[in-house]
């Protein structure tokens, strides 16, 4: 088995990004952008959600939401609700996803 024989949750969305020919805005861990080098990401055209405690700042939040606000669609890596932490249980990235896609936000044309 090698590494191109495992498929990811990363490797799913990446899969679909090309497909679909999306511009994601990607917010995840450096670790995970890996897994998207060589997608084109400026003028994004739809959101990525990762597990990424160290992105998860207002200015990011906010300028997914604004995409998402006008009709890009949210793509989540996983919707967990919480995580360990050394120092103890953590918010996931479901409740970051939920309040992204909450229903009603998109523009309807």
């Amino acid at each position: 088995m090698t590494v191109d024989d495992v498929f990811t949750s990363l490797s799913a969305a990446r899969s679909l990004i090309s497909s679909k020919n999306l511009r994601p805005m990607l917010i995840l861990e450096n670790e995970a952008m890996q897994d998207f080098q060589g997608i084109e990401t400026s003028d994004p055209d739809c959101v990525v959600v990762g597990l990424a405690t160290s992105q998860f700042e207002y200015h990011k939040l906010n300028a997914a939401f604004r995409l998402i606000k006008s009709g890009a669609p949210l793509i989540a890596i996983n919707k967990s609700r919480y995580f360990k932490q050394e120092d103890g249980l953590a918010l996931g990235t479901g409740a970051f996803v939920s309040a992204l896609g909450t229903r009603g936000w998109k523009t309807r044309g």
